[in-house]
């Protein structure tokens, strides 16, 4: 693309991984080595995203089940609005990446949702597209389906509130300028551009480190104060633990 660098002292922008985040600094050389390599098109599932898969399912039957529990349909609908829209986000991924050009060697499903391997050098312009595309679609599918919404009286019109609901979370999380989400890639991809590398790594670590903070602070101050927001407290959680195991 016009105007965007391919790579920097001699290195990739991405390592052929959408997942490169400023992480990229080191192993960026082994993952150079792999890209192209491999199976085409392999969907891989770590062992923890089937955990934790079978643990949502025993959490839905749960609360369906336990005296003074929530409606089992209720939670079941929830569960599958938000596997929907995650559905959708990295739909975007993936088409933003075939009108790219960029060639998809793998999806990894793991415990913190899916990794998208691509194929060849992406210029940071490309990375930034492609990272923008997954919040980009939740917010179309969010805008398309209010109008519904207000109009619609059916029994999907409880599926649909959750669905925008869920579309409008996932994209607004997704942009926060942390390393490991969209919105890390995008701020990573602009300033290393601009400045290089190693300037954008070192923002982003301080973005992300102030995000971290302010959602675990919030957190913790909800638990304590309301004894509420234990959801907040869990993905702040595996948000801190996802970003100490990419860095």
């Amino acid at each position: 693309m016009a105007g965007w660098k391919t790579a920097t002292a001699g290195q990739p922008a991405s390592g052929g991984e959408r997942e490169h985040g400023p992480e990229a600094g080191r192993g960026r050389r082994n993952r150079r080595k792999s890209v192209g390599t491999g199976k085409k098109g392999r969907l891989r599932v770590s062992p923890a995203a089937v955990i934790m898969g079978a643990g949502m399912l025993l959490w839905v039957l749960w609360e369906g089940r336990r005296p003074g529990g929530g409606d089992m349909d209720v939670t079941g609908t929830a569960v599958l609005a938000l596997g929907l829209a995650a559905l959708c986000h990295e739909g975007g991924h993936l088409l933003a990446a075939r009108l790219c050009g960029v060639g998809i060697r793998a999806v990894t499903l793991d415990l913190f949702g899916a990794r998208i391997h691509l194929e060849g050098l992406l210029s940071y312009g490309q990375e930034f597209l492609i990272a923008c595309a997954g919040p980009a679609v939740n917010f179309l599918m969010a805008a398309a389906g209010l109008p519904l919404w207000f109009s619609g009286t059916g029994s999907w019109h409880g599926f649909l509130a959750l669905f925008l609901f869920a579309s409008l979370g996932l994209g607004t999380v997704n942009l926060l300028p942390v390393g490991t989400l969209d919105g890390g890639r995008m701020l990573f991809c602009l300033l290393a551009n601009l400045w290089g590398d190693e300037v954008a790594r070192r923002v982003l670590a301080v973005t992300t480190g102030t995000v971290l903070a302010l959602l675990w602070l919030a957190a913790v101050y909800a638990l304590l104060r309301a004894g509420s927001m234990l959801s907040l407290f869990v993905f702040s959680l595996c948000l801190l633990v996802r970003v100490v195991g990419r860095w």
